[in-house]
């Protein structure tokens, strides 16, 4: 939803409706005529969905029920599924479907066929895929629980302190008034002044301590990154890793022909914004001036940041970085990088409460970047001060440009609608989720489960990770690539993992969310001091985890998230709440369906947990297990080799982007990079479908979907491709697509060809081209 300036006075929202496919129903009128409208529900749909699939049947399709739904006989009937979910999962597939396509030629398009102009695209959205529709859909519930009234209003309360922070970053009458100011008052004259405005002074500037203050008091990257993070090698300990980072965007646009028009745009922004701080700072300047000052700014900006990316681009990753032997200790660091930034000093201003010293050890997950970061710096010549202090300003202020007045949100509207291509911005109620969903996400994961979750979804996935669990120690054991030692250490890595379905118990006790967040400050009326609150809070929360190390019972994801992930350091399958909503994941689906959305999902986390692990060894350019034995890892080489061929010369695109005219643009596959996701995918893919067969024999078969004319075995096959559908601009497909990230109309097919359960399910002939010419699945 775009920014307007009538929704500034709206009133918390609170929503007793039922929302359905667009409609909103008041439970009251739905009670009084449910048993109506179930009724006519299951005559319309049937005949309309028997009716298509009379018109639509697909290769292997069984013969399609004569007749129409209500004039069916039982006989007719029979082994169709007629109840209310059955009806729904049914017609979500159906619509999602083109059944003129031969799914044995493209099996994308043939589940997927309508998807794109069935969910088009909003001018503030960039792309849809059933995942993001979900996303998107918890995020209006989270709207409306951060919007009603407070029940908690003491003030330590963490339901109080989300409320309120959501409630100041919605404040625009109170950032209008402000401006720039509190950016200029609070963050600029305290992190050494500005050039551009006049109260940067050369000869007092202190580089370390501005970057000292950009990185710990106001959170913002520059030059790198670091993290506290699990330590690979013992999970029960934490460690520093430092990681390269400090381009306002992505690198890659600074590196590629094609990223030029972007790179005008960004410019611009730096431009805009200069200017309007230059008129908040209230300085005195003429135009002239101002405009040398501000041009000079912009260059010193895309100097570091053009350089940045150039090293980002010609760096090798670290090699084993979090093995003992690779770890530096700070004062080392200094001596390895000339001290052109003091990490001694850095690191122990951040941890000042953890016992960090000179001899703290860290892990250089990039040491060739920071080496030649670091260069870089020392080699600046006679103007180091001053772009130092530009280049600073300007991550500052690209931080906290969204956190200002509207003058300074329309700018970034303007850079962000040019970058990714959509026709408006997020909106002020989105970013501000966006703010609370990172800074509280505790506190609203909470408020999400307790009115938003069904445990029966949270039993329905704990099942299916069991048949999964089973599958994959079954396939262990016949598997020839591994050996019997990785075989027998794999297996019982997947039998002793922790699987967290759901949410976490502690979500539910009001109060551990409060001792939480007991350190976190929150004032209703001042949102730039709630961030400048919540960058303290960051630092004590950090070095409460570097101190006292992991916590298993903490989530990596927040509850509402739509992101199923294994997690290796703590060995650990996490499922949240969030990702188990309908149309692709209630309890109450077929199990066809389940197993092909959801089951896909898992499978490929579990299938990574078997192939890699915390500590990891770079062999080849793949990545492996420290426990995976010789034969184990040469073997693995082969497999991947093959997906490497699989994946060569193959392309996406080609993309025509709206920010210039430009010519389409094709960008390569990643082959070597991508395989090991490739291999995932395909074996997560017959893992779940022998876990669905599994539940089948110790349970019974399920009716089949009404008017679908498919079988559950080819049902399967199309949950899985539709948990995949996607539609989305040119900008956000190419920057994914830059990125590395396989599109999932290539991911799906190039999956399904490798599977010969695929092609048995669609009786597809030897020469399809969803028949792969040589396989490479491993499980």
């Amino acid at each position: 939803m775009a920014d307007s300036y009538k929704e500034f006075d709206k009133s918390p929202i609170v929503d007793d409706a039922v929302s359905f496919h667009g409609y909103s129903f008041k439970k009251r009128e739905i009670a009084l005529g449910g048993v109506a409208l179930v009724a006519l529900v299951v005559c319309v749909i049937l005949a309309a969905l028997l009716a298509s699939a009379k018109s639509g049947g697909g290769v292997g399709d069984p013969s399609v029920l004569p007749g129409t739904a209500c004039s069916q006989t039982g006989a007719q009937t029979q082994g169709m599924c007629l109840t209310p979910t059955c009806m729904k999962s049914a017609a979500y597939a159906l619509e999602s479907m083109n059944s003129t396509i031969d799914p044995c030629d493209n099996f994308y398009q043939y589940a997927c066929g309508t998807w794109a102009r069935n969910n088009p695209l909003k001018p503030d959205v960039s792309q849809l895929t059933p995942s993001w529709n979900i996303y998107y859909k918890n995020q209006e519930k989270l709207r409306r629980l951060v919007e009603t009234p407070t029940s908690r209003t003491s003030s330590w309360a963490s339901e109080k302190k989300l409320k309120d922070f959501f409630t100041s970053c919605t404040d625009h009458y109170g950032k209008m008034i402000l401006q720039g100011n509190p950016f200029l008052d609070q963050v600029v004259a305290k992190a050494g002044g500005w050039y551009v405005i006049g109260t940067w002074n050369e000869s007092t500037y202190d580089f370390e301590d501005s970057l000292r203050k950009t990185h710990v008091d106001f959170w913002t990257n520059a030059f790198f990154t670091f993290s506290v993070r699990t330590d690979w090698l013992d999970w029960r300990k934490i460690a520093i890793q430092i990681d390269l980072s400090g381009t306002g965007i992505s690198w890659i646009y600074y590196v590629r022909p094609d990223g030029a028009p972007f790179i005008v745009d960004y410019k611009r922004f730096m431009r805009t914004v200069a200017g309007y701080l230059v008129r908040d700072s209230g300085v005195s300047i003429n135009a002239t001036e101002k405009q040398q000052r501000i041009d000079t700014f912009v260059d010193d900006v895309f100097l570091v940041e053009s350089t940045l990316a150039n090293i980002t681009s010609s760096s090798d990753p670290s090699e084993d970085p979090h093995d003992h032997q690779n770890r530096v200790k700070l004062r080392d660091l200094n001596t390895m990088t000339n001290t052109a930034i003091d990490w001694v000093q850095f690191f122990t201003y951040m941890f000042s409460d953890a016992g960090v010293n000179a001899d703290t050890k860290v892990v250089l997950l990039e040491s060739d970047y920071i080496k030649k970061m670091a260069a870089f710096i020392t080699n600046l010549g006679d103007n180091k001060s001053r772009i130092l202090n530009n280049y600073l300003v300007w991550r500052l202020a690209h931080k906290y440009v969204q956190d200002l007045s509207w003058d300074y949100i329309h700018a970034n509207r303007e850079f962000y609608v040019d970058m990714t291509g959509e026709a408006e911005f997020l909106g002020t109620w989105r970013y501000c989720i966006g703010i609370v969903d990172r800074d509280m996400g505790e506190a609203m994961s909470a408020l999400f489960v307790k009115d938003h979750f069904s445990d029966a979804n949270k039993d329905k996935s704990a099942e299916i990770v069991n048949y999964l669990r089973t599958a994959l120690v079954e396939s262990l054991t016949s598997n020839q690539w591994m050996d019997e030692n990785t075989r027998n250490i794999a297996k019982k890595k997947i039998t002793d993992s922790i699987y967290k379905m759901g949410y976490p118990d502690y979500m539910m006790s009001d109060d551990k969310l409060d001792q939480m967040y007991m350190a976190l400050k929150i004032d209703r009326y001042d949102y730039f001091a709630n961030r400048m609150s919540m960058n303290k809070f960051y630092k004590i929360d950090w070095n409460r985890r570097l101190k006292h190390g992991t916590d298993t019972t903490e989530w990596t994801y927040n509850t509402y998230s739509v992101i199923a992930e294994y997690y290796n350091p703590w060995k650990e399958m996490i499922v949240p709440a969030g990702l188990l909503q309908w149309p692709l994941y209630d309890h109450k689906l077929p199990h066809y369906m389940n197993f092909g959305a959801l089951g896909t999902i898992l499978g490929h986390n579990l299938i990574h947990a078997v192939d890699q692990t915390g500590a990891q060894y770079k062999i080849d350019g793949s990545h492996f297990g420290d426990w995976w034995t010789n034969s184990t890892k040469k073997s693995y080489i082969r497999v991947r080799q093959c997906v490497i061929d699989a994946y060569a010369n193959r392309t996406m695109g080609p993309f025509t982007l709206t920010v210039a005219a430009t010519d389409p643009i094709a960008v390569p596959v990643d082959a070597p990079g991508y395989a090991p996701e490739a291999l995932a995918e395909t074996s997560g893919v017959r893992l779940a479908y022998k876990a669905f067969k599994a539940w089948e024999k110790a349970n019974k078969v399920e009716r089949t979907a009404p008017g679908a004319a498919r079988t559950n075995d080819q049902m399967f096959f199309v949950a899985y491709a539709q948990s995949n559908c996607f539609n989305r601009n040119p900008n956000e497909a190419f920057s994914q697509a830059a990125r590395g990230i396989l599109q999932e109309s290539l991911k799906v097919n190039m999956a399904v060809s490798q599977v010969p359960e695929f092609r048995e399910a669609f009786k597809c002939p030897s020469n399809s081209k969803m028949v792969a010419k040589k396989t490479c699945t491993m499980y």
